[in-house]
């Protein structure tokens, strides 16, 4: 996982169908056009989006993504 030099405006972060917190940030050149990292907690999901990408916009959705 590292930062890109990519402008990013909005993160996502929301619990993963399986176990743990997405954090989702869009990128064209990824499979569904989103980058995902995948973390134990809703805290840690946050503090890595914030690190990351501290201009973002941190979208919290508290449900997993619909199939």
């Amino acid at each position: 996982m590292t930062v890109s030099d990519k402008r990013v405006d909005k993160v996502v972060v929301r619990p993963d169908e399986h176990a743990g917190w997405r954090v989702e940030v869009p990128d064209k050149d990824r499979p569904q056009g989103v980058f995902v990292t995948i973390v134990a907690d809703r805290e840690g999901a946050l503090k890595i989006a914030a690190d990351m990408y501290p201009a973002a916009k941190i979208q919290v959705v508290d449900s997993p993504q619909e199939a």
